[in-house]
């Protein structure tokens, strides 16, 4: 039990990585990974894509898409508007 807890204490003790760009500190790790893969790095790049488009990256879930979602109306900034099918 004591490495167990050892290791707990090390994953709280443990700073938070950082975002890379300006994107938000509370989308979990796969999501950020996600993005980065998509060399979506800064708030801005993600007025290029829309939610959908988003949402379809590995790692992104609902949770991180309305993380972004908040984090791009704060800035005065929006998704890109989903392509209407023919």
């Amino acid at each position: 039990m004591l490495v167990r807890w050892s290791v707990l204490m090390k994953e709280i003790e443990r700073p938070r990585q950082q975002a890379t760009g300006d994107l938000p500190t509370t989308i979990g790790a796969p999501a950020r990974r996600g993005l980065a893969a998509a060399e979506i790095t800064h708030l801005e790049h993600l007025t290029q894509h829309s939610e959908a488009e988003v949402l379809g990256l590995h790692g992104l879930g609902v949770k991180a898409l309305g993380i972004l979602r908040q984090a791009l109306e704060d800035q005065g900034l929006a998704f890109a508007p989903d392509n209407p099918t023919p």
